[in-house]
């Protein structure tokens, strides 16, 4: 499961690498960064799990502001998966609020979602056949045939 993020800031002296950008997310302690030794690879850790991510710090070519392009996965049991991206969301825009609402979050990609639109859509078809069922009756036995026309 992913989680892609675009997070957007006016270009100034903070905030202004990757590694700032890690910090601001460590500024919370269910988030911190380690390296894998076998892999050479840098992990983030949230709440004891792994997660996969990367990261880009880019300028916008016709504005004064910085972006970073923030993407993270975590492939283990999808229904594990769910709870985990779905705190580490909350948390990471909590951390934006606390630290002054320095970016704008944009949400490119979210599995999240996907994953209860997959879950919910059998039910929510359902109670929409319900209702439907239900008006049609009510409009045929109250006002007859001719409420389509009306």
């Amino acid at each position: 499961m992913r989680m892609e993020y675009i997070f957007i800031k006016p270009a100034d002296e903070y905030l202004m690498s990757k590694d700032m950008f890690r910090n601001f997310l460590s500024s919370n302690m269910r988030v911190t960064f380690k390296i894998d030794n076998a892999l050479n690879e840098e992990i983030l850790m949230f709440d004891n799990k792994e997660l996969d991510y990367r990261l880009e710090c880019l300028e916008a070519e016709q504005s004064n502001e910085l972006f970073f392009h923030f993407v993270v996965e975590i492939k283990e049991d999808e229904e594990k998966d769910v709870g985990v991206l779905e705190d580490f969301d909350k948390l990471i825009k909590k951390i934006n609020e606390k630290c002054g609402n320095q970016f704008l979050i944009n949400t490119l990609w979210n599995d999240v979602s996907i994953y209860y639109g997959k879950k919910l859509y059998p039910i929510i078809s359902n109670v929409e056949n319900m209702l439907r069922k239900i008006i049609y009756l009510f409009m045929i036995k109250t006002v007859g045939s001719k409420w389509l026309d009306i």
